[in-house]
């Protein structure tokens, strides 16, 4: 499977019309990252799927390898990930970088540990659907997790396995993961298979490793889906339509 290369749209957002305080606002994922991470998660699973002979609908990027035990998390870390309307994801963050504030906000962040799903679309924008969410089924708990004193890994490993009860998981990183993983993993009937990181191809690693995070007005992203099919980019465009058919 192959991996679109996002688009710099970044400079596209300086011609956007500055916000009114009257108009509402909200954050979304940048187009070309939510569709890039959508086409990353589908091609890791695929890869695991392939190499294991069997469907794998569940993962982990451990890009700094948390679950074998070779680092701690710094605190002042966060939950976050593009609102995916066809796959889940959620991931642990580094610290966040303030790109922009006018016209529009945008933030970077660096994923730290990840946990995808081809069974849950992280959010999506029929009322009706939220219950069977990422967001409502793990996401929320990660947060309130975060809140007191047991936002650590092993916690959070509970809470994921927890949530793929019964079913099969891959973890992606540089080393074995540690006994407690395993130990987690039998616990919740998981069928858990390990693969380096390098058997993702190294352009998408490098793709998916940083995402940037937008917050506009409801009429910015109406002007921005705008821009964005004038220059042609029709996936991202449609995109953004999905996003606003939900506001």
């Amino acid at each position: 499977m192959s991996i679109q290369l996002p688009f710099p749209d970044d400079t596209l957002l300086a011609s956007l019309s500055p916000a009114r305080p009257d108009d509402l606002s909200f954050w979304g994922g940048r187009p070309s990252d939510e569709l890039l991470y959508e086409d990353f998660i589908r091609c890791i699973l695929h890869i695991a799927s392939q190499r294991a002979g069997h469907l794998i609908t569940n993962g982990i990027v451990d890009w700094i390898d948390i679950a074998a035990g070779e680092t701690s998390t710094p605190a002042g870390e966060a939950w976050a990930d593009p609102s995916c309307l066809r796959v889940g994801g959620v991931s642990r963050v580094g610290p966040v970088t303030i790109l922009a504030e006018l016209p529009a906000r945008v933030r970077a962040f660096t994923r730290l540990f990840s946990f995808v799903t081809l069974d849950h679309p992280t959010w999506a924008e029929a009322s009706d659907r939220q219950p069977a969410t990422l967001l409502h089924r793990l996401i929320r708990p990660l947060v309130d997790l975060q809140r007191g004193e047991q936002d650590l890994p092993w916690f959070w490993l509970e809470l994921i396995l927890s949530f793929c009860s019964g079913s099969r998981l891959v973890r992606y990183g540089q080393f074995e993961p540690g006994e407690e993983l395993q130990l987690i993993s039998n616990r919740y009937n998981v069928s858990l298979s390990h693969l380096p990181m390098s058997a993702i191809p190294a352009g998408a690693r490098a793709g998916a490793r940083d995402f940037r995070m937008l917050r506009l007005t409801v009429t910015q992203w109406g002007q921005f889906q705008d821009i964005l099919r004038a220059e042609g980019l029709i996936r991202e465009s449609n995109l953004v339509q999905e996003h606003l058919e939900g506001t």
